[in-house]
C-alpha cells in the first residue's frame, strides 16, 4: 500500500510535483524523474529538483532508502516496517529538513512521501493512486514493479515532493539543506534549480550544504 503524509491543506492533484511548469527543462526532468533516477541509483546520493515560480517554492527529493532506514529489501519483522514508517514521518517534516533566509518568510505548506517499499507487496501499490497518478499511469498491472523485478534488485527510494510559500521571494537568497545532519549516510545531493534568474544545478555535500536560485 502507497503511503502517504500529507502537511497541508490539500493533496497534490496534479502529477508529480510540476516544477514550474513555465520552464521546459525542469518541467521535463521532474515528470522521469522515476525513471532516471532509478537508473541512477546509487547509495549515499540523493536528487533534488527546485524551483521558485512567485511566491511558490517546491522541492522534489530522491534519496536511497539504504541511506534513510539502512535496507531497501522488503521489510522483513516488524522492527523494519516501524523504521519505514518513522522515516515517512521524518521525512515529511519540512521545516526541519530545510531552512531559507529569514527575511523572505517561506513557510511549509505542503510535504508528500512515497517510498519504493509500497511496492514490494504486488498488487496492494494500487492504493492511493487517485491522489497522485492515474492508474495506467503509473499503478496500473501492466506497469507494476513485480516481485521478481524489485525483489531481484532490492533498490528502494524514499520519494518526497514539498511546498512552500514564500512570502518575499525576492529575499530568499539561500536555502540551507540539513538532510546531511538527519541521514548522515547520504553523502551527496545532485542538485537541478529553476528560479528568477533561470537554471542552476550543481552537487550539494556536507561540507557545502545550501543553495541559491
Amino acid at each position: 500500500m502507497i503511503r502517504y503524509y500529507i502537511v497541508g491543506i490539500a493533496l497534490f492533484c496534479t502529477p508529480p510535483l510540476l516544477l514550474a511548469h513555465d520552464h521546459g527543462h525542469a518541467h521535463n526532468h521532474q515528470h522521469s524523474h522515476d525513471h532516471d533516477h532509478a537508473s541512477a541509483h546509487e547509495h549515499g546520493v540523493g536528487h533534488l529538483d527546485a524551483a521558485l515560480d512567485g511566491t511558490q517554492l517546491e522541492m522534489a527529493l530522491t534519496i536511497p532508502a539504504h541511506d534513510i532506514v539502512g535496507f531497501e529489501h522488503a521489510p522483513r519483522d516488524d522492527k523494519q516496517k516501524q523504521a519505514i514508517k518513522d522515516a515517512h514521518r521524518q521525512l515529511g517534516e519540512a521545516a526541519e529538513l530545510f531552512a531559507f533566509s529569514a527575511a523572505a518568510n517561506c513557510l511549509p505548506e505542503q510535504a508528500l512521501v512515497e517510498s519504493d517499499f509500497d511496492h514490494k507487496h504486488g498488487h496492494d501499490h494500487k492504493h492511493g493512486h487517485d491522489h497522485k497518478h492515474g492508474h495506467d499511469h503509473k499503478h496500473g498491472h501492466d506497469h507494476n514493479h513485480g516481485h521478481d523485478h524489485k525483489h531481484g534488485h532490492d533498490h528502494a527510494d524514499f520519494h518526497i515532493q514539498y511546498r512552500f510559500s514564500c512570502e518575499h521571494p525576492e529575499k530568499l537568497e539561500r536555502v540551507d539543506v540539513k538532510l546531511f545532519e538527519a541521514y548522515p549516510a547520504l553523502q551527496r545531493i545532485r542538485l537541478q534549480a529553476v528560479g528568477p534568474d533561470g537554471q542552476s544545478g550543481g552537487t550539494l555535500t556536507p561540507d557545502q550544504p545550501s543553495f541559491t536560485f
